[in-house]
């Protein structure tokens, strides 16, 4: 957090990989008990020069075009309107757009204005094939942010979310009194969904229990697995002859 200020902020991060879609959902909470301008801030590959990196305030995304590489979508699609603004290899009035300290490089800047708020972001990266992407969709429903993420392989992504506290929100058949609902949806009537800050959930009238923090998988609106998503008390790195990478703390 930030507590060196007036109004002390406190942020706190989530990533999730929707891992049958390939995208990533980036999550930011920020809580304040005063209204401030917040920062997100993405430091592009330095392959990609300014002109392929589009800002779109309307669509609510960033779409990088190489067109001899793999590329990004950064969507954000809940919680809070943003807009972009874009450096590159600037020195003054700050040092920024850089990697490495001598490679210029795109950062991109997505700012929002708030007290308690929060952010989702979805990151989708790309390779020859183009974007999974076919179409976004984003309402504004009551107190609620939702949005649909038509997706080329013929599944969707549903989802709903509202500033930070449980709110009334429903994706995918789906009606929760939650932080955030989601729901990949297959055509053959599958689903993943993923219910974070919940409190409640229900499905054609009937209550389901589920941990504040949880992914289920169901088919026609039956539930399966249920499992529970717990925050690591900490980690150590472990090495191999090959790799480094961290062993978490449940």
């Amino acid at each position: 957090g930030y507590d060196g200020v007036a109004d002390p902020v406190v942020h706190a991060r989530q990533v999730i990989f929707l891992k049958k879609a390939g995208i990533f959902l980036v999550r930011d909470r920020m809580l304040a008990a005063q209204e401030h301008t917040y920062a997100q801030t993405w430091c592009l590959a330095k392959d990609f020069t300014p002109a392929q990196v589009q800002c779109d305030d309307a669509a609510q995304a960033v779409r990088t075009k190489d067109p001899n590489g793999p590329n990004l979508e950064i969507l954000h699609v809940g919680g809070s309107t943003v807009t972009y603004s874009t450096s590159h290899g600037e020195k003054t009035p700050v040092v920024r757009g850089w990697r490495d300290k001598e490679f210029p490089a795109v950062d991109v800047v997505a700012s929002w204005r708030g007290a308690e708020t929060q952010l989702l972001t979805l990151l989708c990266p790309s390779g020859p094939e183009g974007s999974p992407i076919a179409s976004v969709e984003h309402r504004v429903i009551d107190a609620a942010s939702t949005f649909v993420i038509h997706l080329k392989n013929g599944s969707r992504i549903e989802g709903s979310s509202g500033s930070g506290t449980p709110t009334t929100l429903s994706a995918g058949g789906w009606t929760a009194t939650a932080e955030l609902l989601l729901a990949h949806l297959g055509a053959d009537g599958s689903a993943q969904v993923l219910a974070l800050g919940c409190k409640e959930l229900k499905r054609n009238g009937r209550l389901h229990r589920l941990p504040p923090d949880a992914v289920f998988s169901a088919q026609d609106g039956t539930i399966g697995e249920i499992r529970e998503i717990r925050v690591p008390t900490g980690f150590s790195w472990h090495e191999d002859c090959e790799r480094s990478y961290p062993l978490y703390d449940r």
